[in-house]
């Protein structure tokens, strides 16, 4: 029985030894690359407006001063605005809009705003938002997209509601437009 023991261990001995010689005779290649120092920036949202009645703009900042309507019932008047998307990275805009009422008499509900893109000759190029400033109160999506990296020409109508019976009325209302993120649908 010593025999078939020693044997087999022999027969291990030159099949390791054979594995180590075998393995020895070829080279493996092996190389590797690193991208080191990797940054993820999550861009800034940045919605600018001018004021400007031109057909074009260079003035934006985040806040400028509104507009004076002086209206009898029934009548509309309209001033024109530019919002500027300086968003970092590709981000587009959906528009939302909120009026704030500041000082005098509360006549939100008779008061009714308008804003339509605009071309530089004043024509509506699509669809826009009609609401009271009553509606606004609370900020109301406007259906309205602003692309990354652009600028867009609006009318601002304003409307005084033929039902305004009493006269000398005042009212102070900011106006606050909100880009939020535009997530594209799913294609």
């Amino acid at each position: 029985m010593r025999i078939p023991k020693r044997f087999f261990f022999s027969l291990l001995i030159v099949l390791l030894w054979l594995g180590f010689v075998v393995d020895g005779t070829h080279a493996l290649f092996s190389a590797s690359a690193t991208l080191a120092g990797s940054t993820i920036n999550s861009g800034s949202a940045n919605l600018l407006v001018s004021n400007s009645q031109n057909g074009s703009s260079s003035l934006f900042e985040t806040t400028r001063p509104g507009f004076s309507f002086t209206l009898v019932p029934g009548e509309t008047d309209q001033r024109y605005i530019f919002l500027k998307n300086v968003a970092t990275g590709v981000v587009d805009f959906d528009l939302s809009l909120t009026a704030s009422v500041k000082d005098g008499t509360n006549i939100g509900d008779k008061v009714t705003i308008g804003i339509f893109p605009v071309d530089d000759t004043g024509l509506a190029t699509q669809a826009g938002y009609t609401g009271t400033i009553a509606d606004l109160q609370a900020a109301r999506g406007t259906g309205l997209i602003l692309p990354s990296d652009s600028t867009q020409r609006y009318v601002l109508k304003v409307t005084l509601s033929p039902s305004v019976t009493e006269q000398n009325q005042s009212m102070v209302f900011d106006l606050t437009f909100t880009g939020t993120q535009h997530i594209p649908e799913p294609s």
